[in-house]
């Protein structure tokens, strides 16, 4: 059985988590981030 984690960061935009991530200041976060697969949503 494959697993699937679901995460949404409420209020956070990639332009500001990403410089977080490649800084080191969200190491789990680049973790999964940098091993699975991620995208933005988009609100309706």
């Amino acid at each position: 059985m494959r697993r699937l984690l679901v995460i949404g960061l409420d209020g956070a935009t990639w332009d500001m988590l990403r410089p977080l991530t490649n800084s080191g200041e969200l190491p789990a976060l680049k973790q999964l981030m940098d091993t699975g697969t991620w995208g933005g949503l988009t609100s309706t």
